[in-house]
């Protein structure tokens, strides 16, 4: 199973001060190249374009809270285009009510079933449609985070979320339709260590904790756990790409 965002937590230490586009910095002033993108919450970077300003609008109307709100319709439409053959079921903040919510629908209390009946999903790569249940990893940057549970026939139950959440996942779902972020992702040297699906790096290599911190010191943040992808930024100087290159082959070495 595609592993999720909330299974690994970043094991840096390093104290973050500030973050732009895919770089973060320490409280140093050093900044790193954000290979983690948290475990693709800032797929899109740590402010999407126009998603803050939406979550402003709707706090400024005063609809912040759980209650129905109009524009529940316009999200399901919008995760039914990106996701074609699933719709949206509810929304929950936590991986063990992910798990709660489909074991209690598919009325299976086995691990093995349970795994079997659902994954989640990253952008840009295919959607599966061998599993009742997908759980698509929104580039939400923030906390707390929705997880979007969808299955593959309507339903009718109430969804409740925040008219704040909700305004800024319309947002993202549109960035990720009308998004050209796969061609615009470089292209960068993998030589055996990594494995590339879509924008996403798969690691090869044999001993993943030695190569973490290989990487962290040349500034390159990777996922804290080699079963989580490494994320192509979708901006990369010159400059950040050799950066690249040299670690790679140091590691190869």
């Amino acid at each position: 199973m595609l592993q999720g965002c909330e299974e690994y937590k970043s094991t840096h230490s390093t104290r973050w001060n500030r973050a732009r586009e895919f770089h973060l910095y320490d409280d140093t002033g050093y900044r790193y190249i954000d290979f983690w993108q948290e475990g693709g919450r800032a797929l899109l970077g740590y402010k999407p374009k126009g998603v803050s300003q939406g979550m402003k609008n709707m706090l400024s109307k005063g609809i912040w809270s759980v209650t129905p709100h109009y524009l529940i319709a316009r999200l399901e439409k919008k995760i039914s285009l990106l996701l074609e053959t699933y719709y949206l079921h509810t929304v929950v903040y936590t991986y063990a009510d992910v798990c709660q919510y489909i074991s209690s629908h598919i009325h299976s209390k086995k691990n093995e079933e349970l795994d079997n009946q659902w994954d989640f999903w990253r952008p840009y790569t295919d959607i599966p449609d061998n599993v009742s249940y997908i759980v698509p990893i929104l580039p939400f940057p923030w906390t707390p985070y929705p997880y979007c549970i969808c299955g593959k026939d309507k339903t009718a139950d109430m969804i409740e979320i925040s008219s704040v959440i909700t305004v800024a996942l319309i947002r993202i779902t549109d960035l990720l339709l009308n998004s050209k972020t796969v061609s615009k992702r470089p292209h960068l040297a993998l030589a055996s260590m990594w494995e590339r699906n879509s924008i996403y790096l798969y690691y090869q290599g044999n001993c993943y904790q030695d190569d973490y911190e290989r990487f962290s010191q040349m500034g390159i943040l990777l996922p804290p756990h080699e079963k989580c992808p490494a994320i192509i930024p979708a901006v990369l100087s010159e400059y950040e790409k050799k950066l690249w290159f040299k670690a790679v082959n140091m590691c190869n070495h």
